[in-house]
Parts: structure tokens; sequence; C-alpha cells
């Protein structure tokens, strides 16, 4: 499970085979190394060098996270060399045929996801004429007879730009999504769409590296010297499959409220109760086991999470393994 400990001036310490979390209201918490996937700490609580180095021990990565949830940094446990695997990654993120042929994979993937997320959500209670969904599989053409990669991009943004305005319209009245703002986010549905895909982006970056893989260079997001680009490559599918319905439910059951952000700047954030909740919510979604039709397994998103940098690795070799979710 992922722990997640967010409240300042909050304390990690090294207790034997558990760790210990001591809150500022003087309450504590122990939980088993054994039971840790990934610990999350706010950037004002403080972990000993004895604790971190047990759960790196265990290799158990731990990210640093700002108040909004900006991703500071983790630490990660020993990468494997894997250098041809490095070298063959940097010659196919060099081949323009290749990351072509992968972007076209991840754009139809999250158009496929994105469509299909909207006939379930409009099936329960409709909110606009079915033939709208029509656009995606006029953009899912497109991407079959796109000219080349910025044109790809083009078509990921129009896709994405639909989604959302239909995506609106299943928000509860006091929580219009409007557009999507993310430094800072703008309201509470935007600031909790950042939130999640932090913590998505961190589960896939610590996959990516426990692969042996650079996760700097990426297809559809441009590869530059200030981000990690394949995280954000292989996460797009699973934006409209997991980011967006678990962001949509948070607001739709009431589990998050107006008692649950707090204005910092000139943005809209998540306070410690808030963010205590969609943890839970979020845990409780990654772990659920579900049928994948893709594989013919019983699966659930953590491991689908880990397994997409597998899935990249292996068409470094082989393109054909490269094969990014969808929802049925």
């Amino acid at each position: 499970m992922i722990v997640t400990v967010q409240a300042a001036s909050s304390k990690v310490r090294l207790s034997r085979h558990s760790i210990r979390i001591l809150s500022p209201d003087g309450t504590t918490t122990r939980v088993p190394l054994a039971d840790i996937d990934r610990l999350i700490l706010g950037s004002r609580v403080s972990i000993t060098p004895c604790g971190l180095a047990a759960l790196l021990g265990k290799s158990i990565p731990v990210a640093i996270v700002t108040q909004s949830g900006q991703h500071l940094g983790s630490f990660e446990p020993p990468s494997p060399p894997r250098g041809l695997t490095r070298r063959l990654l940097y010659q196919a993120t060099a081949d323009e045929q290749f990351v072509r042929a992968t972007v076209a994979k991840i754009v139809s993937a999250k158009i496929t996801n994105a469509r299909r997320a909207l006939q379930r959500l409009n099936s329960r209670r409709p909110a606009f004429d079915k033939h709208i969904l029509s656009q995606f599989s006029h953009l899912l053409h497109q991407v079959e007879n796109a000219d080349g990669i910025e044109t790809l991009r083009g078509i990921e943004g129009a896709a994405a730009a639909r989604y959302f305005a239909l995506w609106n319209l299943f928000f509860p009245a006091g929580f219009p999504f409007e557009k999507r703002s993310t430094r800072p986010p703008l309201n509470p549905v935007n600031a909790v769409l950042s939130y999640v895909a932090t913590l998505v982006y961190g589960e896939i970056l610590s996959a990516c590296q426990s692969r042996g893989l650079d996760p700097a260079p990426g297809c559809l997001h441009v590869t530059t010297d200030d981000r990690f680009s394949l995280p954000l490559d292989l996460m797009e599918p699973f934006r409209p499959a997991l980011i967006e319905p678990l962001t949509l439910r948070l607001f739709s059951l009431g589990i998050l409220g107006r008692q649950h952000f707090q204005p910092h700047g000139r943005g809209v954030y998540l306070n410690p109760q808030g963010k205590t909740l969609l943890f839970e919510q979020y845990e409780d979604r990654l772990t659920k086991p579900f049928n994948n039709l893709q594989s013919g397994c019983r699966t659930n998103f953590r491991a689908l999470l880990a397994q997409a940098p597998l899935d990249f690795k292996m068409s470094l070799t082989d393109p054909s393994r490269f094969s990014p979710f969808l929802l049925h």
C-alpha cells in the first residue's frame, strides 16, 4: 500500500520492522515495512536516516511532494545497470518511425478510453446526445492517417478539449470544472486532478527506474532537460481510465466538499483532511481487482501501472509488445 504523511512537523522514525509516524497532535501510528509499497512525504515532514535506509533496503521508494502535490523528487532503491536497455532506449527515441508508431498507440488508447469513459457516464445519467461521441471515432480515424508526430500531438489536444467539455457535464453544481488549470490549480476539481496525476506519475516513474529505463526521453512528450517525459507518456491512457474517473467520484459522491480545500497564493489546494480522504479512495481504486480483457487476466490498476514501463521496454526490440491499456 501507499503510505502518506502530509501534516507539517510530522516525524517518521524506524521501529524495528516498522515505521512510527508521529503526528503533531501527539498520536503515533505504526506501519510494518512489509505492508508498504511506497512512502509519500510532505515537504515539511522529517524522516531519520535510519528510517530512510530501512525503506530503501526493502526496495521501498520514498517520494517528497509539496502542499500542492508537486513531485519534488524521490529516494529510490538502486536501479539495475541496464546499459544495453538504455542504449536501445536512446536509439529508439531518436528514431522518428519508432516515435511516431509509439505516439499513435498512446493517442489512440487515450481517445478510445475517453470515449468509453464518457459512454459509461452517459449511460448512467444521460447528459448529452450519444451521437456526439462519433467525434471521437473521427479523431481515431485521423490518428490512423496522421502524417507526422506533430499532427498526432494536435489530435491528442483536440480530443482532450472535447472530452473535458463533456466530462464537465457530470459534476455537481457546486463544483464546476470549466477548464483545465495546473500551476496553480484554480478550483477544487483541478486541484484533485493534479494531485491524483502526481500520484500516478510517481508510481510509473518508480516502475521505469526499477526496470532500468532512463525516464527522461519521451515520445508524445518532447524530450527536454527539465522533466521526465517517459512517465508522462505512459500515464496518458490512464487519465480517462483512472485519474479523471476517480476525481469525478470524489465529488459526485460527496467524499470531498468545500471544507477539504484551502486557498494558497493564486491557487486552490487540498487541505490535510482532504488529502487523507483522497489517498484512501486512491488506494482502494488502485488495489481493487477487475478482469482485463486485453490480457484475459484478473488484475488491478497498480499492477497495470507497473506493467506499462515493462511493455515499453520490450518494445525497444519488438515494437508490437507495446500495447497501452484500453477500457472495455
